[in-house]
């Protein structure tokens, strides 16, 4: 960029797969209320991105700022992410959620969407991952919920990995389950979606795969939720999804999502590279849109 005479330094990004290859994303979420630790999370993403060059994107599960009308913020929201560039110029896209901190036009100011638009979308990955992107601050049933029917029905039998990423949690570590548990849950069990990013309770976790509100091998894994720069809030351990195979504790973190032809490998690392959580969702060997009973998936 050139602008009164003087050029920005060089960037560049990578584009997401044409072809079906093994790529890593990360998510997380909730970045709003501590900028110097969300500069040191932003860090800690620009050296991951360093040593996988296979990282293509970001995926960010809202509440970016404390106060989504205020310019001042998402000005230093942008400065900070500035720290999430490599040493090579490499930038990360942002696969963009709304949280309930992110009112007010600026939203779709910052991440280039038409005013007034809905923010939910869906959009490939790569030819064989597909990322449902919804949003939890508006009516989560009526148009929205009869769009992710009709996306999830589409898309299941052409994905090999089908996932969706909004804000408050259907199955949280801290607080209560938010409206997407009686009106997303159903369609994420009847499709088979294989993870679903949340964010909002400032904890890590992750569920054991969920169906009919318990534990199924074939079910659906919740991961989340929050790790960005907020303080970090005590998880509700005790809670049956999060226990045995599923896990919560606190600390800021970003999520690494690996995909491969045979499974979803997933690294929850938190701040000086440390890794607090790692899981695989082995890819379902049988997938169609029905009601899921006969479909299989594998944990490890």
């Amino acid at each position: 960029m050139e602008s009164d005479w003087q050029r920005s330094p060089d960037f560049y990004f990578r584009t997401a797969p044409r072809e079906d290859r093994p790529f890593s994303i990360l998510f997380g979420g909730d970045s709003r209320s501590d900028p110097a630790m969300r500069r040191q999370v932003n860090r800690l993403m620009a050296e991951l991105t360093q040593r996988d060059p296979q990282i293509r994107c970001f995926a960010h599960g809202g509440d970016y700022i404390n106060t989504g009308s205020s310019f001042a913020q998402w000005r230093q929201w942008l400065t900070d992410h500035e720290h999430t560039v490599t040493d090579g110029g490499r930038l990360l896209p942002i696969v963009p959620t709304r949280g309930n901190h992110d009112i007010g036009p600026l939203f779709e100011e910052v991440f280039g969407f038409p005013a007034g638009d809905t923010n939910y979308y869906a959009l490939d990955l790569s030819p064989q991952v597909r990322l449902v992107t919804l949003n939890t601050e508006i009516s989560l049933a009526g148009d929205q919920r009869a769009w992710l029917a009709e996306e999830l029905a589409a898309s299941r039998p052409r994905y090999r990995f089908l996932l969706a990423q909004y804000h408050r949690p259907a199955y949280p570590a801290v607080k209560r389950p938010g409206a997407a548990k009686q009106h997303w849950v159903p369609l994420f069990e009847q499709h088979n979606v294989d993870l679903v990013c949340e964010a909002d309770g400032h904890v890590i976790k992750r569920t054991v795969p969920i169906r009919e509100d318990k534990f199924d091998p074939a079910g659906v894994v919740y991961i989340g939720e929050g790790g960005l720069g907020v303080p970090q809030r005590q998880p509700k351990s005790e809670r049956w999804y999060l226990r045995d195979s599923g896990m919560s504790a606190r600390g800021h973190h970003v999520h690494v999502l690996t995909f491969t032809g045979e499974a979803i490998e997933g690294r929850g690392v938190g701040l000086g590279g440390v890794l607090l959580d790692e899981f695989r969702r082995a890819r379902r060997q049988r997938v169609d849109s029905g009601d899921g009973r006969h479909n299989e998936s594998a944990d490890r």
